[in-house]
């Protein structure tokens, strides 16, 4: 019996303990949750590595091993590296890549590589990602991912020290120089043995200095801003729009020459481009149509910058090739009633944009001669700007059709129009 209890236990414990070692097995190292190492006591690189496996960068096996001194495989640098940056986005063009089955545990991290740029294939559909990586390679990945500007304003170092730079590839020569002058690589015993593997110790020290460098790439393309422009009624309109992790965060105007008092109106759509994250299905503020519309296109130009599209900004005036509607007065032939109308003056009232507007209209010989606005309660820029301008195109007009439309105030001149047709007929009829 007892023989019996001993065969039973024996055989659940090692059941147990065969479940739990496959529960924990991974089919790389990469995979494995991060366990503190077991094997870096007394290493040169201890707390470093201590630090990277602590950060979630660095993930050791199911014993807890990081193996610091071996090789780092292609598909294992881009998997740290993924990891520093919180890379998520994956290029769908690694299907055409053959070494990268679709369920290999490193399919993902290398479409996130090839997303980022920092990594290309090995040949036309390789991409060689258990394969060990090269120094001169994971250099030249890491100027890409952290000097995306290349050496633009940057130090550069004198190579042709190290006694075996000849072996150095030239893809990989401007890379290193730039990486020797920020002194994230120094080599060996003046050897930079581009063409040897680099351990995974190796890999992390490099990373490790550049850090803060890639902190910066980092919050760079979380906050990435762009400018983007927009034709509005009084010429071009320039903006800047703040994304942060690809949504809109902010839209300052930068530049722009359109009429104070309408653009602070137009204003009023921003919050809600901010709040919607797009500019479809908002509305214009009325009375200021066309510096909105110039808003809404320099904020499309920039989501298309930002989505690398390019840039499809429109510049110049809309204002001054406007045509106006004549929806609001289109079934009343004035010519017909001026034609008619004794010579006197008329006089006529309407709610304007803030209030009541009075307008005494002059007529003689059968023409309109004169306008005069009285009482009003509009802004006196916003009038100010159109009064003048409206004024001189009624002398020896027969019909308010032949009224032209006036930089922001096109609502407020539509309404005029309106009404002063409504002045002409009423008093005729």
């Amino acid at each position: 019996m007892n023989i019996r209890r001993l065969s039973i236990l024996t055989f659940a414990f090692v059941f147990g303990f065969v479940s739990m070692t496959g529960f924990f097995t991974a089919a790389n190292a990469e995979e494995a949750k991060g366990i503190m190492p077991s094997d870096i006591d007394g290493h040169w690189m201890v707390n470093t590595l201590k630090d990277f496996n602590k950060k979630g960068y660095l993930k050791g096996d199911e014993s807890g091993r990081v193996f610091p001194d071996k090789n780092m495989s292609r598909a294992e640098y881009a998997a740290v590296i993924n990891r520093i940056m919180q890379f998520s986005e994956e290029s769908s063009k690694i299907s055409d890549f053959t070494d990268v089955s679709s369920n290999a545990w490193y399919r993902s991290d290398m479409a996130k590589a090839l997303q980022a740029g920092y990594m290309k294939g090995t040949g036309a559909n390789t991409m060689s990602p258990e394969v060990a990586i090269t120094r001169e390679q994971a250099f030249v990945m890491l100027y890409r991912l952290t000097y995306p500007k290349g050496k633009e304003g940057q130090k550069v170092a004198d190579i042709s020290k190290f006694s075996d730079a000849g072996a150095i590839s030239d893809y990989a020569r401007e890379a290193i120089s730039v990486l020797v002058a920020a002194g994230v690589i120094s080599g060996e015993f003046n050897r930079l043995n581009p063409k040897k593997g680099i351990s995974r110790a190796q890999a992390v020290l490099i990373l490790s200095k550049s850090e803060r460098k890639m902190a910066e790439v980092l919050k760079n393309i979380n906050e990435q801003a762009f400018e983007g422009t927009g034709a509005g009624y009084g010429g071009t309109m320039k903006l800047k729009v703040l994304f942060d992790k690809g949504k809109i965060v902010d839209i300052k105007i930068i530049s722009d020459n359109e009429t104070g008092s309408y653009l602070s109106r137009a204003k009023a759509i921003i919050a809600q481009i901010i709040e919607k994250q797009s500019v479809e299905g908002i509305d214009n503020i009325s009375g200021a149509t066309l510096s909105c519309n110039a808003i809404k296109d320099a904020v499309k130009d920039c989501i298309s910058q930002q989505k690398g599209e390019g840039s499809i900004g429109t510049v110049g005036s809309t204002g001054a090739n406007r045509k106006h509607s004549t929806a609001l007065y289109s079934g009343i032939d004035l010519s017909r009633y001026l034609k008619k109308l004794s010579d006197k003056e008329y006089s006529g009232s309407a709610q304007g944009y803030r209030g009541q507007m009075n307008v005494k209209v002059t007529v003689k010989d059968n023409v309109i001669k004169n306008v005069v606005i009285e009482e009003n309660s509009e802004d006196v820029s916003y009038l100010a700007s159109v009064k003048s301008s409206i004024l001189k195109q009624f002398a020896d007009i027969t019909s308010t059709e032949k009224i032209s439309a006036v930089s922001g105030a096109t609502d407020w001149l539509e309404l005029l129009r309106m009404r002063l047709s409504q002045v002409i007929s009423t008093n005729h009829l």
